[in-house]
């Protein structure tokens, strides 16, 4: 799922207005679309059969886990979800 990507508390920190970073966490601006989008490449690229790893999100530290999840190479189908997965806007 896209929970994955959503950005660390850190990078939120880091924003033009943290505490609406915060406050809003969650809204598409508050996910990382590009390691998202990249991620997707990268498994339909996948042609040295590599082992891909993906991020999940642990909610005991409320951050995201940079390798959650492995899709392994025998894994013939990957679905994904979330939110804002049909959301027509520029990262």
């Amino acid at each position: 799922g896209m929970d994955g990507f959503h950005f660390t508390r850190q990078y939120l920190d880091n924003m033009e207005n943290p505490s609406l970073a915060h406050q809003k966490r969650g809204a598409y601006w508050t996910f990382d679309v590009n390691g998202f989008s990249d991620l997707l490449k990268s498994i339909t690229k996948n042609e040295d059969n590599k082992i891909i790893t993906c991020p999940t999100f642990d909610h005991s530290i409320k951050d995201p886990i940079s390798n959650g999840k492995q899709i392994k190479p025998m894994h013939k189908i990957v679905i994904v979800e979330g939110l804002y997965l049909f959301l027509n806007i520029e990262p």
